[in-house]
């Protein structure tokens, strides 16, 4: 075989320059095409007339950077966005599935079983007490961090949450509109209802300060709506006992990175991950968008891809202003132009040989694929080990190589 007809691939330039060493110095073979699979691709574009500089390829630390970049100052400039930020927070400790729930008796185990953990990893009783104890961890009062200790044990019983800056108590009553108590609740309603004026006359003869909600004014679509009634209540009780102005603010990003992540990391990292992968299968800001809207996903899935979903917009639009391409671009504009033009690298290999096969992705199978089609009497030769694999967070899929024979001959 002619060196010039072989194609070697490898992952990483450090690999590359590995096999080179090896075919000149163990075997004198020179002139064997070597190189990654970056360089694969933009070797394909350059044949079809475009023209790369260096700084016209942004490279991974460079991508990483710029999607910082571009997180922090959405983060900074845009309420929306910091508001998507603050709901992907509230969902960082959901156990909750996407399980489709079909008969009414699934339902009730779901809910009887289900839990429900705030920001900072509590265990509390419901949804909208979980909302509650988030709301009092991501805000502030008069500009200091609002204590809210949750069940607490006061006097023999457990009020649902107590703020001691402010000897203040808050009650949320699993009650609907008829005044019962849910079908998956524990206790029946006529014994929840003692409980509940038990309290009640405690409060009233310690002469402290309460406020309630009820269940049935918590709607799952309408959070904010019922965190308003909160405010409101909160702030109306307060001001029967103390004087001045209270008003409630929000946390700034690094106090609620501080209280979830302590500091050690922020979302970026993922959002990183997260468009490298959907690039190397093709995905769009517009797909993953359509994605979001059809698919079944747990609250936590949907609430990062809506927090990713203007990042990967926010990227691609500064890629096209700048003419610029990262290396997911440089292969998936290089396996467009292979399906656009028959004769881009036709006959042009007899072996194809692929080091490190275990991290193959969807993106880097389909130009091989379109190689071997415009190739149809090369050899494709791959070696890896599939203990190895460790390149999942940049897209790379175990299938393609454990079921090597489905996709090759």
């Amino acid at each position: 075989i002619l060196p010039k007809r072989i194609l070697a691939i490898a992952y990483q330039r450090k690999a590359k320059e590995e096999i080179e060493q090896r075919l000149q110095e163990r075997y004198n073979i020179r002139n064997v095409n070597v190189g990654t699979f970056h360089k694969l691709g933009k070797g394909i574009l350059e044949e079809t007339g475009k023209e790369f500089r260096h700084t016209d390829i942004v490279n991974e630390n460079k991508k990483h950077e710029m999607i910082q970049k571009i997180f922090k100052h959405k983060i900074d400039n845009e309420q929306d966005f910091y508001k998507l930020f603050l709901k992907f927070v509230k969902t960082l400790h959901d156990k909750d599935t996407k399980a489709d729930l079909k008969s009414k008796v699934e339902a009730l185990a779901y809910a009887r079983e289900r839990t429900y953990f705030s920001i900072d990893n509590t265990r509390v009783n419901s949804q909208a007490e979980k909302e509650i104890k988030d709301f009092f961890l991501t805000h502030k009062l008069n500009g200091k961090p609002i204590e809210a200790r949750y069940e607490p044990d006061v006097d023999g019983f457990r009020p649902d949450f107590y703020l001691p800056q402010y000897d203040l108590f808050i009650e949320h009553w699993a009650l609907n509109e008829k005044g019962e108590v849910p079908n998956w609740f524990s206790q029946p309603t006529d014994e929840y209802k003692k409980t509940m004026e038990m309290k009640k006359k405690w409060f009233a003869e310690h002469e402290k300060l309460l406020v309630e909600t009820f269940a049935h004014e918590y709607k799952e679509d309408e959070p904010d709506q019922f965190i308003g009634l909160l405010k409101e209540r909160v702030l109306q009780k307060l001001q029967t006992r103390h004087k001045g102005i209270f008003e409630f603010t929000l946390k700034t990003y690094d106090e609620i990175v501080e209280l979830v992540w302590q500091s050690y990391r922020t979302p970026a990292d993922d959002i990183v991950n997260l468009i490298t992968t959907a690039k190397t299968y093709g995905l769009t800001p517009a797909r993953i968008a359509k994605k979001l809207h059809n698919g079944s996903w747990t609250s936590k899935q949907l609430a990062f891809g809506n927090l990713t979903l203007p990042v990967y917009s926010t990227y691609e639009d500064v890629l096209r202003e700048h003419g610029k391409i990262d290396f997911e671009d440089m292969i998936n504009s290089a396996i467009d132009e292979l399906e656009k033009n028959r004769n881009l690298r036709a006959d042009a290999y007899d072996h194809i040989l692929i080091d490190e096969y275990q991290d193959i992705s969807a993106q880097r199978y389909r130009l091989i694929k379109k190689l071997m089609e415009r190739n149809p009497k090369c050899k494709l030769f791959c070696v890896g080990d599939d203990w190895q694999s460790i390149m999942g967070f940049s897209g790379s899929n175990l299938h393609f190589f454990v079921n090597f024979e489905q996709y090759f001959e």
